[in-house]
């Protein structure tokens, strides 16, 4: 039986048309996913995490975890992330984390201290600490100087809250977590990431340089070194200790620097940057940084002698002084531990012991546990209240003449 040819084509006109509410839901679908897909709102003037392919684009279609490709996942993450109560969360998280690391530094350090027979000095004592906690300050200004440098001026009391408090979360292990911290509250005062990376990496690697430095011209002032070089002579040892100082100060070249800050930001898929950085700039950095280890060094002698009585010469104060920089070199390069947990006192103990500054080891790991872990833990935490206290009110960002002339360029 034939069909009718006029309902044949009824039926396949009726198919070829859409249902009118199937396709409003279409579109308001559509139009919904269209007004999701917008850059996030702290997108950088640099260009660094912007844009729709950005993994930090915000993102917040319901349908986005089905119908959306996966990159679209870590914006979704973030946007949960951003919520007042999850931050909340992270940050008190974070926190707990902080002294729970802190903690365990100083309970594992406090035994050992509490078996000792304890013959103190305490203004010696007291006055080592006030140096200690001088250095601590130091390090707020350096990083201030390099981003001033940069292009980047922050008052002097944000660049003590940023830099001591992001210097906390070193308590935590990894050794990269004060890194992304200052990156990250150094953006909330205006300064872009690339820059904020590139004056994490000026910093460390001139801080690293000058405190092998610090040890290599502390040399002089060894009596004997013959332990150190394991069996070479005194002018042995020293004469191979010093040929690296001419390659320490060739890697502080800015072109070094630029090269190696552009691979990792190669690696991190972020732009490259020029340092508008010269060499004269990096030396002025490093004698800051000879200052502080100075600084610092003659605290952590003025604390060895006062449990310790040794020599008073200016001698054993740079013995001290080298080995206090080479000891916090080893435990900030050593990933393991959270800051240098046990690397940075078992060098310091080996050092102590092999410069014949104390009789034997065991009270050379008692000495090193105070003088270069509690006091200047203390000093950290006493630092970074200082720094709040000082910060406690928000300062707006000061751009420095030589970011007003690049924007007027």
């Amino acid at each position: 039986m034939s069909a009718d040819p006029s309902k044949l084509s009824a039926v396949r006109v009726t198919r070829a048309i859409p249902s009118p509410r199937r396709g409003a839901r279409r579109a308001r679908w559509v139009r919904g996913l269209k007004a999701s897909i917008v850059p996030a709102p702290h997108s950088n003037p640099d260009g660094l995490g912007s844009g729709v392919n950005s993994p930090t684009t915000a993102w917040s279609h319901p349908n986005m975890g089905r119908d959306l490709p996966v990159k679209s996942l870590a914006g979704q993450a973030l946007a949960f992330v951003k919520r007042p109560g999850v931050k909340r969360a992270i940050r008190l998280g974070v926190l707990a984390l902080i002294i729970l690391f802190v903690a365990r530094s100083l309970a594992s350090s406090w035994g050992d201290l509490a078996r000792h027979q304890w013959h103190v000095s305490w203004p010696l004592l007291a006055l080592g600490f006030v140096l200690l906690v001088g250095q601590e300050l130091s390090f707020g200004f350096i990083w201030r100087a390099i981003l001033q440098r940069l292009g980047y001026l922050l008052p002097w009391q944000v660049c003590l809250r940023i830099y001591l408090a992001a210097e906390f979360v070193r308590y935590i292990p990894g050794n990269v977590w004060h890194v992304i911290t200052r990156v990250s509250w150094a953006e909330r005062e205006g300064v872009p990431k690339s820059f904020g990376f590139a004056s994490m990496t000026v910093e460390l690697a001139t801080k690293i340089a000058t405190a092998a430095l610090a040890f290599a011209l502390s040399l002089f002032a060894w009596s004997d070194l013959s332990h150190l070089g394991n069996g070479l002579s005194h002018v042995a040892s020293l004469s191979l200790a010093l040929l690296g100082v001419p390659l320490v100060l060739a890697g502080l070249h800015p072109r070094l620097l630029e090269w190696g800050l552009n691979r990792a930001l190669k690696l991190l898929k972020r732009d490259p940057i020029t340092l508008k950085l010269r060499y004269a700039d990096i030396g002025r950095i490093a004698l800051a940084w000879l200052g502080s280890w100075l600084l610092g060094g003659l605290g952590f002698w003025l604390c060895v002698q006062a449990v310790v009585p040794l020599h008073a010469s200016l001698g054993v104060a740079l013995v001290c002084a080298g080995i206090y920089a080479l000891g916090w070199d080893i435990g900030f390069l050593s990933f393991i531990t959270p800051s240098g947990l046990f690397f940075r006192e078992g060098a310091v103990t080996l050092l102590l012991s092999i410069s014949g500054l104390v009789p034997d080891l065991a009270l050379g790991g008692v000495v090193a546990i105070l003088a270069a872990r509690l006091l200047p833990t203390l000093a950290e935490i006493l630092s970074v209240s200082a720094a709040y206290w000082l910060a406690r009110r928000p300062h707006p960002l000061t751009p420095s003449p030589a970011k007003l002339g690049r924007e007027n360029a």
